[in-house]
């Protein structure tokens, strides 16, 4: 149950794009809230040496905390690799927000306690979409692997008044 979770592991934008059909979209809906079917569903698809990483770790996480991890992203938008997502942000500009917005729309129903932030890409993107309503402790260290060792490095003031606290860490895959 994603309103179980505490902490949202996040990263820039979907690993693997998939492409849904009009017909299969309450279908997927399901499955975005359902680590089973999603797999059962799209794990071919998403097989990449990443997800596996991902997937390792929040089996780790779930064992310890005992608490679902949500795996989201700063946008939302299904495009094939970091250099589309930045092309769309020229060319695509309502897209792109509407990516964006989404995952503002996830925090503020979820509310979770942490997020993760993962990889420089979705720390920089995080970064500046948040930067007015974030207290950032250690605004110069820009690389995720520096950061992951001060501990939380800084907590998102939601417009509810919910304080989400930030960290960080480098890809898994490394």
């Amino acid at each position: 149950n994603t309103y179980k979770a505490k902490c949202f592991l996040v990263s820039a934008y979907p690993d693997t794009m998939l492409t849904i059909k009009d017909e299969e979209a309450t279908l997927y809906a399901e499955a975005l809230n359902d680590r089973e079917l999603f797999s059962h569903l799209y794990g071919e698809k998403c097989d990449s040496k990443e997800m596996r990483a991902i997937e390792r770790f929040v089996n780790w996480y779930e064992t310890i905390e005992r608490t679902p991890l949500v795996i989201t992203y700063m946008n939302s938008l299904q495009v094939n690799g970091l250099p589309a997502l930045r092309l769309a942000r020229k060319m695509q500009p309502k897209d792109y927000e509407k990516g964006e917005r989404t995952f503002n729309e996830v925090l503020l129903e979820f509310l979770p306690q942490c997020l993760i932030i993962h990889g420089n890409e979705s720390l920089k993107m995080f970064r500046q979409q948040y930067s007015d309503i974030m207290i950032d402790y250690h605004q110069t260290i820009t690389k995720a692997k520096d950061l992951e060792e001060v501990g939380p490095f800084g907590e998102l003031m939601l417009t509810s008044g919910h304080r989400v606290l930030i960290f960080a860490c480098r890809h898994m895959s490394n």
